[in-house]
């Protein structure tokens, strides 16, 4: 997997995502200028409109720590949509085993023993990953965007929204759902 498009992919996701965070707390204070005068000065907390100067602050996961999460969401989903009908749910389970919640290992392992439908190609596919935005931001959580690829540069055959989660001090996968799940509401269909 290529780190540094990925890399620059997430940072300019998160710039993006803060620019338009300050742009709308700017608005929020003034509607028309021209009609209401000068602004009045900032004044002392509880009162006035402050913007920091450095928004990423604001949230409460650093640009190292949301890498490491979406390489771990991006690896997870590579190996999650890589498949082989040869494969036992055993087997499988073995392979994406490992950076998993505990809780989120006995749900997949349950989820693998049952034959489902899988959305993707058909046979043996080996997948790579790409985040490619993320959806929502929490204190110990993040949930990533990813879209999975047939390895060697093949079209994205599936998009996930992968959740991982800071336990101690490594990010675990606690939940993959195919990313149009719960997208009811901003103008894309299911």
């Amino acid at each position: 997997m290529r780190t540094e498009p990925f890399v620059v992919g997430v940072l300019a996701v998160l710039v993006a995502l803060l620019a338009a965070f300050a742009v709308l707390a700017l608005r929020q204070g003034s509607r028309d200028p021209s009609a209401e005068g000068p602004a009045p000065a900032p004044s002392a907390p509880g009162g006035g409109t402050e913007v920091p100067d450095d928004v990423l602050a604001l949230l409460p996961h650093g640009a190292e720590e949301l890498q490491a999460g979406a390489e771990v969401a991006a690896e997870f989903v590579a190996a999650y949509a890589t498949t082989d009908p040869e494969e036992s749910p055993a087997e499988r389970m073995e392979r994406l085993g490992t950076g998993l919640s505990d809780g989120f290992a006995a749900r997949l392992e349950q989820t693998l023993a049952a034959p489902v439908a899988e959305r993707g190609p058909e046979g043996a596919v080996r997948a790579e990953a790409s985040v490619h935005g993320i959806r929502s931001v929490g204190e110990t959580s993040v949930v990533f965007l990813v879209s999975a690829a047939e390895a060697g540069g093949g079209e994205p055959f599936q998009e996930y929204a992968a959740t991982v989660a800071r336990e101690e001090d490594r990010w675990l996968v606690y939940d993959v759902q195919f990313a149009d799940a719960g997208d009811f509401g901003d103008g894309r269909a299911p």
